[in-house]
């Protein structure tokens, strides 16, 4: 039967019946409330009573409590002082009485330096060690008082105010403070001393917290003549607004050397405070110790004394209305509420239950499985509203993603009593896939068996589709989006482990790229390589595997080709689709690329494969044949590369072992004299021409330009003391070097350290080392112009023969390149090409020199031309030193008996 079932058969009462009842009822109410008003009021004054006495004996405490940890810190010191005192009327060593006072220290935290003086104030030792301290006046009469019979406490410590610093005398700019301290001692044999000391503000500040964080109240500390010594919280700038209670402490003490006094204020004047008591008071107790003259007090303002009585104070009669209102109700509703706050209690619970686990989606089933409340965010998550999902199954979320295996595990584990937690894969109702992290909770009963299951969704789709994300990008290059070298070599681990097809290689790197990046910049080279890549894709057959393995460089898994002659197809077709026109920025741009190609042998690994397929791309780039299938000979060139490589690194760690420099002259090509010179490296291992380019392609260019530059700096010096005045020597410079290294600060230390006139240097570098133009360059580029040293573009004619190069940098010597000087008699190109070089360099102010100067042909043509300077075989092969001193001593007539 309904509350309003049961209602409706409750007798009616009528007439004179109902009166009676709403009397009785009335004065009950009534009598009621004249006793809750009686009791109230007299619980409220005896609860004001106690407010304020727990207060006082609060306030007495802490007081009582803070001045005897003062009290005791501030023994100590003097104990340690009289103490230090007999022991310097001992006179022991200084070392002794620095440890001693240093012990001090240690066994006081509260005492951060301590000085003893004589009478003279001259400063006998210190503690920390030099420290350098400065004597307060006052302290130090007030001291003198003491040790005259002062009439309140004669030996004690003198207290003065806060001070900036660490310790008295303390030259930093420290955020600290100190509170100093001192005392005039006698010792037993009638000699006086000064203590000084400095006593940390974070020690009374500790001390005062005690109070603060308990009930709260302020805590100040005062001398008898009203100085505020300390307070807390403690900040100094706030010692001057205080100042007006200096007179505080005395007339506290005209009253008792301790106590408590009721402050009145004007916090409250309602009419509750006139009805119940006034709670407008605050309470100050003090303490002044018999040892000291301080005077110690912890002030409770109103607020403090009385906010927790005022808020029970507004609590009781909140609740005291409360009753009064429900008063009358209760009888009738007395069943009614405790059904219904039955029924809360058990409601409450079971929603206070899921919303402390829910974060997400939530939705709680009984022991059959049936949903029998969601929260909202299930709602959204899942596009079921409340009235739909309540009384369903879960399987309504079902996507048929999980196998019958999968639920047999889970009903399994949450039937027996224990938590599931797991990704499942969910359909929402308008057919959405969604993944959530599943977490199934059994609430379990007294006999500790599922009641209900609380089932937490975290929606993880945009995480999962972020990881997968983040895998496509781990596996892919962002410029082109084809496989990256990491995930390519895992397919090609993965496709020689199936071993379903044969299986081939092509090894792709473009010809000068850097260089086309450098001229036009990267967004041409980047737009480029999207280009080929999808020209790539095009030509792909299927089943066929393309990857940018970084850079310039691609490579290609093959199984469509079944020889050597179909893969050769493959790649000329690749060649051709290259070799298409490619514009930027309506410039026609053409490109090459050279290919290495290669076939899987039986019980070939990855990582030879690879290598193979590179080092027949190396052989195609260096014939310039545009493909070159790999054979044994290149790995016999590999193997002579990296015994090389090994050597010269040996080489250069250990001595320089088997390498020398030589200079080859450079002379006026009018007079054939002998005006500089040029220094090239020498290698007993190999050729320059083979040894060289091996050092530019990795780090050993570095160690290879260092050891140049400083043999090149020795054999100046060698020539300068034979007497030989050599007006310019040229060096070398890698790209490596002008870029990676401040290779102008290593030539300046150089030339300081050996004595040379940097003007005497030229530095020869390639139009390529200026192209790339990064800060590094420029910052050498400059360094080298700031020193006086010159400048020589090398191989000018072969590049780009840029003339911005020019215009743009501080050259001043272009060379012209070998195989322009070769030509002479044979190409009327290269001669044009060389009248031309010399006619800019005359026009522009620069100098020339004319390289690889063989033959008298060679010779005429370029005196004819009225090239100034050149080098050459014609001249002079490279000389070591002992040769070259002996070419210039011939020269210049020099004999050993001239010298």
């Amino acid at each position: 039967m309904s509350a309003i079932e049961e209602r409706s058969t409750t007798p009616i009462l009528k007439g004179p019946a109902m009166l009676r009842q709403w009397l009785v009822l009335g004065g009950f109410v009534a009598c009621m409330l004249i006793a809750l008003v009686v009791v109230s009021g007299a619980a409220f004054l005896q609860g004001r009573q106690q407010t304020l006495e727990s207060a006082r004996q609060y306030a007495s405490q802490s007081a009582s409590l803070t001045t005897d940890a003062v009290t005791r810190t501030l023994e100590q010191v003097r104990w340690y002082a009289t103490l230090l005192a007999e022991e310097a009327d001992e006179h022991p060593s200084e070392q002794a009485l620095q440890e001693r006072m240093a012990d001090v220290l240690q066994q006081l935290p509260a005492l951060r330096s301590l000085s003893l003086f004589d009478v003279d104030l001259q400063v006998l030792h210190s503690a920390p060690e030099q420290l350098g301290v400065e004597v307060s006046p006052a302290l130090l009469e007030s001291c003198a008082h003491t040790i005259n019979g002062h009439p309140m406490m004669a030996g004690s410590l003198r207290l003065g105010s806060p001070q900036r610093g660490r310790w008295p005398g303390d030259k930093t700019t420290s955020a600290s403070w100190y509170i100093p301290v001192c005392a005039l001692l006698r010792s037993n044999h009638g000699h006086d001393y000064y203590i000084y000391g400095a006593l940390a503000t974070e020690f009374f500040e500790d001390v005062f917290a005690g109070v603060q964080t308990s009930q709260g109240g302020d805590v100040s500390l005062y001398s008898y003549r009203g100085e505020l010594l300390m307070t807390v919280p403690f900040h100094p700038d706030n010692f001057a607004a205080q100042l007006e209670q200096r007179a505080r402490s005395q007339n506290l003490l005209e009253r008792n050397a301790y106590g408590e006094l009721d402050l009145p204020g004007q916090v409250s004047t309602g009419w509750l405070d006139h009805w119940l008591g006034r709670t407008d008071i605050g309470v100050l107790a003090y303490r002044s110790p018999t040892q000291y003259p301080l005077v110690l007090e912890v002030n409770l303002s109103p607020d403090q004394v009385w906010s927790n009585w005022r808020q029970s104070r507004s609590r009781l009669l909140g609740l005291l209305a409360v009753v009064v209102v429900i008063l009358g109700l209760l009888a009738l509703y007395a069943a009614f509420h405790i059904t219904w706050l039955m029924r809360s209690e058990q409601r409450n619970r079971l929603l206070s239950a899921a919303l402390r686990s829910a974060a997400n989606a939530v939705f709680i089933t009984d022991t059959s499985g049936r949903i029998i409340w969601v929260n909202k965010a299930f709602e959204q998550l899942t596009g079921y509203r409340r009235e739909d999902a309540l009384q369903q199954q879960p399987s309504i979320l079902n996507s048929g993603k999980q196998s019958s295996a999968f639920y047999e595990r889970f009903w399994r584990t949450i039937n027996s009593g224990q938590v599931w937690q797991g990704e499942v894969i969910n359909r929402t109702r308008e057919g959405k896939l969604i993944t959530v992290n599943q977490t199934v909770t059994p609430l379990l009963d007294k006999s500790q068996q599922p009641q209900y299951y609380v089932a937490i969704h975290e929606n993880i789709t945009e995480q999962k589709r972020a990881e997968q994300r983040a895998l496509y990008l781990s596996r892919h290059d962002t410029l082109t989006r084809l496989p990256n070298r990491l995930w390519f070599m895992e397919l090609l681990e993965q496709q020689i482990h199936e071993e379903t097809a044969p299986l081939s290689l092509i090894y792709l790197d473009l010809d000068r790229f850097k260089e086309l990046n450098d001229t036009l910049g990267h967004p041409a080279g980047d737009a480029l390589l999207i280009t080929l890549a999808n020209r790539f894709r095009a030509i792909l057959p299927s089943g066929d595997l393309l990857a940018r393995l970084g850079g310039d460089e691609f490579a290609f898994i093959v199984h469509s080709c079944r020889d050597e002659n179909e893969l050769a197809v493959m790649a000329t077709q690749i060649l051709q689709v290259i070799q298409e026109p490619y514009f930027w920025e309506r410039q026609r741009i053409s490109i090459s690329a050279s290919l290495g190609l290669t076939f899987r042998e039986p019980g070939m690994l990855s990582a030879p494969l690879v290598q193979a397929a590179e080092l027949a791309m190396y052989a195609a780039k260096e014939n310039k044949s545009g493909y070159a299938f790999f054979d044994i000979s290149l790995s016999q060139r590999v193997r002579r590369r990296n015994m090389l490589e090994l050597a010269l690194r040996s080489a250069l760690d250990h001595d320089s072992k088997g390498l020398w420099l030589t200079l080859q002259p450079q002379v006026d090509l009018q007079t054939e004299q002998i005006v500089g010179a040029e220094v090239l490296v020498r290698w007993d291992q190999a050729g320059p021409d083979e040894f060289v380019p091996l050092a530019e392609g990795s780090d050993l260019i570095l160690l290879l330009g260092d050891w140049i530059l400083e043999q090149s700096l020795r054999h100046l010096q060698e020539l300068d003391q034979a007497g030989i005045h050599l007006p310019r020597l040229s060096i070398n410079l890698s790209a490596a070097q002008l870029e990676r290294q401040a290779v102008a600060e290593r030539v300046h230390e150089l030339v300081v350290h050996y004595g040379i006139d940097p003007r005497r240097l030229e530095m020869e570098i390639t139009e390529t080392a200026l192209m790339s133009a990064t800060e590094q360059v420029r910052e050498n580029i400059r360094q080298f112009r700031m020193l006086g040293i010159g400048l020589a573009l090398d191989d000018f004619g072969t590049g780009y023969s840029s003339l911005s190069l020019l215009k743009d940098w501080p050259v001043q010597v272009v060379k012209i390149d070998t195989s322009f000087v070769r030509a002479i008699g044979e190409s009327e190109a290269a001669e044009s090409i060389i009248r031309g070089i010399l006619a800019m360099g005359r026009s522009m102010g620069l100098q020339v020199v004319a390289e690889g100067i063989e033959t008298d042909e060679q010779a005429a043509f370029l005196v004819a031309e009225q090239c100034p300077l050149g080098q050459g075989y014609r001249y002079a092969k490279p000389l070591v030193l002992t040769l070259f001193m002996e070419r210039w001593q011939q020269q210049n007539g020099i004999t050993q008996d001239s010298k």
